[in-house]
């Protein structure tokens, strides 16, 4: 009964293959593994195009790089002041903390909303990493329509998204460490 069970689930999964493949899904080599590369951000024809329906925060490079380099500065200014950065209404905020961002190099206006956006578009980024890693969940996830941060997708700027890309391995960097 196992046998037949995992021999089912092996058709399953090979029939969903075949279905991305021959579906006009988008796929292609992924970097150097020979296998069909999966994009999660809609139909998209580059990865840098997330097309999520927020406005620019004016993301700049320089504001990433600040990110990046006084991230855990800006952590620990943000536990001191007692912020709740983990909102999801991210317009309604004691304006007194873009000034911790304004310190440490964000430039303004608006600082907590580009931190947010940031934290938005890793979420995306480092999702999408980590399903490049694990084809198999990745193919199951696709075929079943299934995108558990879709929300996330949608709250982004491709503007924004493309310097947090540009700075990725930085800020995680930078997240990890903190």
């Amino acid at each position: 009964m196992k046998k037949i069970v995992s021999v089912l689930l092996a058709l399953v999964v090979l029939l969903m293959f075949t279905s991305c493949l021959t579906g006009g899904e988008d796929v292609g080599p992924t970097e150097g593994r020979g296998v069909p590369s999966l994009s999660f951000g809609g139909s998209s024809s580059s990865d840098d195009e997330i097309h999520g329906e927020a406005e620019s925060t004016g993301l700049t490079d320089a504001d990433m790089k600040a990110l990046c380099k006084n991230y855990d500065k800006i952590m620990d200014a943000l536990d001191e002041y007692g912020a709740n950065y983990e909102v999801d209404d991210y317009d309604t905020y004691d304006a007194d903390i873009d000034a911790i961002f304004e310190e440490y190099g964000v430039s303004g206006p608006n600082q907590y909303n580009k931190f947010i956006m940031v934290y938005y578009c890793y979420m995306v980024l480092d999702y999408d990493a980590e399903m490049k890693k694990d084809f198999k969940t990745a193919l199951t996830m696709k075929a079943m329509g299934l995108d558990p941060i879709a929300e996330y997708r949608r709250m982004i700027n491709d503007d924004d998204y493309a310097i947090v890309k540009a700075n990725y391995k930085a800020y995680k960097k930078a997240v990890e460490n903190y």
